[in-house]
């Protein structure tokens, strides 16, 4: 798992870097979607989960949250804010080297 972990960083950067201004934004939409499928399950089992009687839903609504909820979001705003430092790193490494190879006026 770290081993994927890992490599899941070193991608994000990878494409951080290499990305360009104008793309950032559907690039950052691509990133997101794998996050936004477990978001969507827990949605369709919370609705499920309203057809149960009493107070199983709540509790079944609560282990949806945990499980599939909370995971995805911390996961999505991980990649999310790992791609843009990477991109935003970039970017100022480039306006500084293209400012220093300006001669003097």
């Amino acid at each position: 798992m770290w081993t994927w972990l890992a490599n899941y960083h070193s991608d994000l950067v990878r494409r951080g870097t290499t990305s360009q201004d104008t793309a950032r934004s559907f690039e950052m939409q691509r990133i997101a979607l794998p996050w936004l499928l477990p978001l969507g399950c827990m949605v369709i089992v919370a609705v499920v989960a309203e057809s149960f009687q009493g107070t199983h839903a709540y509790w079944v609504t609560i282990l949806a949250v945990v499980m599939l909820g909370l995971p995805a979001m911390l996961g999505m705003m991980y990649a999310m804010i790992t791609y843009l430092l990477a991109g935003f790193r970039a970017d100022r490494q480039k306006r500084r080297a293209s400012s220093s190879d300006t001669p003097p006026s």
